[in-house]
């Protein structure tokens, strides 16, 4: 093993970066928002669904690629080409590993964050903490295990917007690729129950301003699944999309981050 991989080395790490593989716990909490909030948030390519409907998750993985890591996810439901799936406005992961994994292979626009997982009987807490501020925060009181006979399949979709920005003047540097993933997973454990949750914005995460008209179910899940690429689509007009691949949901405002005086300009926000 050195610098460079073999062609045997290569076409192994192939698969682990094409069909990552994981086992999971994650409590996860689902909520109504407005048709309007769920449009502005989804890119262009994303259709709404009949209800706008988010999900907030906290989730401890182990995986076939990316090793072990605690994450934390606001989703919107989408529909991409008439799939009907979920897609991540917000999301944050434990260190480089993941973090460097999920936004360049899939796109996904991972942060650095302290999140944690805990479990007492039935209860479950989960909180995801950066910048100073504990920006998620989700509780829940557990029913009885639905799952009685061995493992439960539960496939969805999960949907990618893949965008790298130019170094050369700005911009994307290709069109964004919408990534479709098929989630074969098949659970161990779920059970449902009540559960609240709070968002709140820091300078650099505007959790808060996600407008929540009302809190649905809570589940706990235990799993394992595999990803399966099944579309990988281009996608035109790239700089439609710039609101989007300049977000807070993959940045920190550079803007709001200290900036040596010279460099400074009315534009910059303290």
């Amino acid at each position: 093993m050195g610098y460079l991989k073999s062609a045997e080395e290569v076409e192994e790490l192939k698969e682990f970066f094409a069909r990552p593989g994981f086992v999971s716990e994650t409590l996860t909490i689902e909520f109504t928002t407005t048709p309007e909030f769920a449009r502005s948030a989804l890119p262009p390519c994303f259709d709404t669904v009949a209800e706008p409907t988010g999900y907030v998750a906290i989730a401890r993985y182990q995986s076939s690629g990316m090793g072990e890591f605690p994450c934390a996810w606001v989703f919107l439901a989408a529909s991409y080409q008439g799939t009907e799936g979920i897609f991540p406005i917000a999301s944050y992961f434990g260190d480089a590993t993941d973090i460097t994994w999920i936004r360049e292979v899939w796109g996904e626009p991972g942060k650095a964050a302290k999140t944690g997982l805990f479990q007492d009987g039935d209860h479950r807490h989960g909180y995801s903490f950066r910048m100073g501020t504990r920006i998620m925060e989700l509780e829940a009181d557990l029913g009885t295990e639905q799952i009685t006979d061995g493992p439960q399949s539960m496939p969805s979709y999960y949907f990618e917007l893949k965008m790298i920005l130019s170094s050369n003047g700005g911009g994307l540097e290709f069109d964004p690729i919408v990534v479709q993933m098929d989630v074969h997973e098949d659970a161990t454990s779920y059970r449902t129950g009540d559960g609240r949750f709070v968002l709140e914005s820091s300078p650099f995460d505007p959790l808060g301003e996600i407008p929540v008209v009302g809190v649905g179910e809570a589940s706990w899940k235990v799993s394992s699944s595999r990803y399966e690429i099944t579309k990988y689509d281009s996608q035109p007009n790239r700089d439609d999309y710039l609101p989007w691949a300049y977000a807070d949901r993959y940045w920190d405002d550079p803007r709001k981050l200290p900036v040596p005086r010279r460099f400074r300009t009315a534009s910059v926000t303290k």
